[in-house]
Order: structure tokens, then sequence, then C-alpha cells
């Protein structure tokens, strides 16, 4: 409600142009109708946006892309995923390790995707996490397809919001013989009790980008390892304003 009230704001004022930065855009996961009687909160957020006044929206790497089909305005999804590499290979160089020591890994068939492109820039195998129910009385059953004995195992995932899915992930692979467990995660929601959950896995460290402000989970979990997207959304608010292509940003 504030974003709105101030983009209403400036757009009385007689701005230009608006353009909304939102890092984590919210509601971005109720993206489709799952069941019945159910809403699709992040095309009524885009609607929001528009009535108040917005022409343009930028964010981070969106739960789901098909989003950006749901306004008439043009909505920059800022990739994050070039920002974990780097640290993941900062992590190699740091340990001594090469491609051939590491796995990307997907915690759900879902984030396939997502793992197969981090798993392509570090020239590395994949790994991925198939959860289902044999039978109706039993719980859900985690199956791993890929070879992940000995090695330095990297879970890619968008959002981390309770932190089971990754963690569970972890301590499966630790028990099919990974040396080392790593987290990546865009979006640290980290609700409670999160970082409780993550300190007391098998997970090494969880690298996570400051989306959404994480100064008080840090110092609550030490294993969270922060970087910032803000050289990222500079470049791209200079690119727009100075109406240039956003493409060179993910292509150098």
């Amino acid at each position: 409600m504030e974003l709105l009230v101030m983009i209403d704001a400036v757009r009385r004022s007689a701005a230009n142009r608006i353009t909304a930065v939102i890092p984590h855009f919210g509601y971005a996961r109720q993206s489709a109708k799952e069941q019945s009687r159910t809403p699709i909160t992040a095309k009524l957020v885009v609607d929001m946006l528009h009535v108040a006044g917005c022409n343009r929206v930028m964010t981070v790497e969106l739960h789901s892309p098909q989003i950006q089909g749901f306004a008439t305005f043009p909505m920059d999804n800022l990739y994050a995923l070039l920002l974990l590499a780097r640290e993941i290979e900062d992590i190699m160089l740091e340990r001594g390790l090469t491609s051939d020591d590491i796995v990307v890994v997907s915690p759900d068939v879902g984030g396939a995707k997502r793992a197969a492109a981090l798993a392509k820039k570090l020239c590395a195998p994949l790994a991925i996490f198939s959860k289902q129910r044999r039978r109706d009385t039993q719980a859900k059953e985690l199956d791993l397809v890929g070879e992940v004995e000995g090695k330095t195992c990297i879970i890619i995932d968008d959002v981390a919001d309770t932190t089971k899915t990754v963690c569970d992930a972890a301590d499966r692979l630790i028990e099919k013989g990974a040396s080392t467990v790593i987290g990546a995660v865009v979006h640290g929601v980290l609700s409670d009790p999160a970082c409780e959950t993550i300190t007391k896995s098998k997970i090494e460290v969880v690298i996570v980008t400051d989306t959404i402000p994480l100064d008080e989970k840090v110092a609550r979990c030490p294993k969270l390892r922060v970087i910032s997207v803000a050289p990222l959304l500079a470049q791209a608010i200079q690119h727009v304003h100075e109406g240039t292509s956003l493409s060179d940003l993910f292509e150098t």
C-alpha cells in the first residue's frame, strides 16, 4: 500500500514516467489457479500497480516468469543467477575445487530449469530431487536422480521460506555420500523457524541475496552468506533511464 500511495502521489505531481523497482515482487507465488476458489493474487498486484499509475516495473527473479504477461506495461525480470554463480566460483577458488568436484542440485522437479542453467554456467553435472507419495498412507519420499557421492553439492532455489525443502534435501545428500552441501537462494523470506532449521541441518552455508533485508536473520544464523543485488539494480536503473538494452547485463 505504501508503494501504491507513493506512485499515486508522484503521478499527481505530473511525473513523466514512473518505474517501480521491486526487488522481491509480492505475492508472486500465487500466479495460477491451482484449485477451485483460489485467487491469482500476482495478477491483482499488477493491476493495482497499473491503476496507481506505474509505467514500468523492475524486479528480481520472478517466481513465475509468466507474471510478465499479466501486465500491459514493461516488466523487467532481472536474473540473480550470475551473482550466485560468481559467489560459488569464489568458494570453489578458495577451496581449490574444479567443476568435476561439484554437482548442482534442484530440491524439486519444478526448479530443474533453474538448476540446469546454473549447472551450465559452472560446467557441472546436475542432480534432481523428486518428492512423491508411493501410498496414500505413507509420507512423501525424496528420490534423488544423479550421482553425488564425494561431491560438493550446490542446492539452488528461488525462494526459501521455511527452508524445510532445502534442508531436507541437504540432509539426504549427506546420507547419499556428498562431502559438503551449499545452498544458493535468491529470495530469503526465512519465516520462523527457518534460521533454527538451517542451523540444525547438515547444510554448511546458504548464499542468499538481499532482495529482502536480512540483518536480523544473519545475526541469528551464522550459516547465512548475503550478497548484494544493489550493483545489478543500479546498472539496470541506469540502462532504463538512458533507454539502452538491459540484455547487456546478462550477456557480459
